[in-house]
């Protein structure tokens, strides 16, 4: 009975819990979604909520060669970290942000001033574009300008106005940038180009002898595109501040909500999104063409190792083989030598030898017990005479 209950409570935990935290997502959702709501009317002036509530579109232009801020890709999207800053206000407000691709950003410029696009979405300000454009009061990001030169340039630069005399200045056409530094230094040589790219390149090929950019795109430049050859040869005192740009004959609740979407970006939010454009990705690639090298030298001296060991091994085998027989053989040898030592006491007239054992033996006798010499009996040419004399004598007697 107690089994059947346990179990009975197992299923309804199992089959109701699942249904209780359906119920519970489901009631956080519509209570983010009220939220959502709530904040943004409190957010928003009633002009600005019913503008929005318009669903009207923003056309705008961006600069088709501005890496790591913006470009346009080989699909022909905008993107970048501007394009990422655009997706967050568009998760803010829902407004729709519709991109017109441009070459060159002289010709967005030219798009917007011709009415055929509703805003920049990222400028400098200057006093010119004052006149025709709304600004976002709050910056999308802020840093300073340098100038790049070739890397082995051996010129100490300091003071633009002495320094950089003789020497051309490449700007990128219809650039705040360009437009300041020309100003301020009108007894400079310039010379315009119709993209950042081309100002790297221009550098690079020694076409021009510096190039104004700002600090990001350098960096970014030097260090992700090849261009690492060049370097930053001054800070300049510019600095730039960008913002989004609107035309002025459009309603002023525009550029306010987008000030205020800006706003509500979070230091934090502007940081990830720099970093994730611009920090250097270290990528690994497998290089299976040198692996396959790499294993096949250490195959070959693993081949060649192999052999030479079997090789090694056969003439040890060999040497040793030939070691055993002469051991045996000097074995063998040793076997059939007998060595006499000592002092052998043997009489001073016949020659005789005696033994430990007091006995007396005859010479040939003796070495033949104690050696393994054997002994054939003949007769010297200095004992021949007195041997036949002793035999004659002996005939005679009677």
């Amino acid at each position: 009975m107690k089994y059947w209950i346990l179990s009975l409570l197992s299923i309804t935990y199992f089959t109701l819990f699942p249904l209780l935290l359906h119920a519970d997502e489901s009631a956080l959702l519509v209570s983010g979604k009220t939220s959502y709501s709530s904040q943004t009317k409190s957010l928003f002036t009633p002009k600005e909520m019913k503008w929005l509530e318009s669903k009207q579109p923003i056309t705008y232009v961006y600069d088709p060669d501005w890496a790591p801020f913006e470009w346009k890709n080989d699909i022909g999207n905008h993107t970048g970290i501007i394009s990422d800053v655009l997706n967050l206000i568009k998760q803010n407000t829902g407004i729709e942000f519709i991109a017109v691709n441009t070459d060159t950003w002289e010709e967005s410029v030219e798009l917007v001033k011709s009415d055929k696009a509703d805003m920049f979405s990222a400028i400098t300000q200057n006093s010119a574009r004052e006149e025709h454009l709304y600004f976002t009061s709050r910056d999308i990001y802020s840093y300073p300008a340098v100038l790049i030169t070739n890397f082995d340039d051996k010129g100490v630069y300091l003071d633009p106005a002495k320094d950089f005399k003789g020497k051309t200045i490449g700007v990128v056409k219809g650039s705040g940038l360009g437009q300041y530094i020309k100003e301020k230094y009108p007894e400079l040589e310039f010379v315009e180009l119709p993209a950042t790219h081309d100002g790297f390149s221009s550098v690079q090929d020694g076409k021009v002898d510096l190039f104004a950019i700002n600090t990001v795109t350098a960096k970014y430049y030097i260090e992700k595109q090849g261009f690492d050859d060049l370097k930053i040869a001054l800070k300049l005192d510019y600095l730039y501040h960008l913002k989004i740009a609107l035309r002025k004959d459009l309603p002023a609740e525009i550029i306010s909500i987008l000030d205020k979407s800006l706003a509500r970006i979070s230091e934090e939010e502007l940081n990830d999104i720099f970093n994730k454009w611009t920090e250097i990705s270290t990528e690994h690639h497998t290089d299976w063409k040198l692996l396959l090298q790499i294993a096949a030298t250490l195959f070959i001296v693993i081949i060649f190792l192999i052999i030479n060991n079997r090789r090694l091994n056969m003439k040890v085998k060999a040497r040793t083989e030939e070691l055993s027989t002469a051991n045996i053989e000097l074995g063998n040898a040793l076997k059939e030598i007998k060595i006499l030592r000592g002092i052998i006491p043997i009489c001073s007239y016949c020659h005789s030898i005696r033994d430990d054992k007091e006995t007396w033996h005859r010479l040939e006798t003796y070495l033949s017990n104690h050696s393994d010499a054997r002994f054939s009996h003949s007769i010297c040419p200095e004992c021949a005479p007195k041997v036949l004399l002793e035999a004659r004598l002996d005939e005679e007697a009677p």
